[in-house]
């Protein structure tokens, strides 16, 4: 009998070469699961939003900030990422983000 041996937890597989963004995804809305050092409890972050800026885009030192719906910014290193998907455009009514707003309104 083979010994019973607890389930692991699934690793996820690494980016493919075609997930590279660039000058031309700009202003685009994209989800990038990301891995992250210093909590071995959670590897993992996500960030969905609006891509602003793409730094080094050809390098070996790549990183992409991506704004998201409350205003806050978030950069990501390109070695990090582990998924990456372009989103359509939102088909609702446009929403201003919380950090266009002026404090006296």
């Amino acid at each position: 009998m083979p010994p019973v041996v607890p389930p692991r937890a699934r690793t996820h597989l690494p980016r493919s070469a075609a997930n590279k963004l660039g000058a031309t995804n700009l202003g685009e809305r994209v989800s990038i699961l990301f891995s992250i050092s210093g909590d071995p409890e959670h590897p993992f972050s996500e960030v969905t939003g609006v891509l602003q800026r793409v730094t080094d885009a050809d390098g070996p030192d790549a990183r992409y900030s991506i704004v998201r719906r409350s205003g806050e910014v978030v950069e990501v290193r390109h070695d990090a990422i582990v998924k990456l998907k372009l989103l359509p455009a939102g088909t609702g009514p446009l929403r201003t983000p919380e950090s266009w707003k002026t404090g006296g309104s």
